[in-house]
């Protein structure tokens, strides 16, 4: 895939269905998490095809 298509993609496609699941998304607020997506540098310059999904503390 080149730098162009990477780019024309739709961010929503590119994020795994988990990540948007109300059970996941229950689950880690039950514990006192959170999901980030975080689009780094890399992602941006079309190196990687997708985004970096973090797990985090609500802190």
């Amino acid at each position: 895939m080149s730098k162009n298509e990477a780019g024309s993609q739709s961010p929503a496609t590119e994020i795994p269905a988990w990540v948007r699941d109300n059970l996941v998304l229950r689950l880690l607020d039950d514990n006192g998490l959170k999901l980030e997506i975080m689009y780094d540098q890399k992602y941006l310059n079309g190196l990687h095809t997708k985004p970096l999904i973090l797990i985090r503390g609500k802190g």
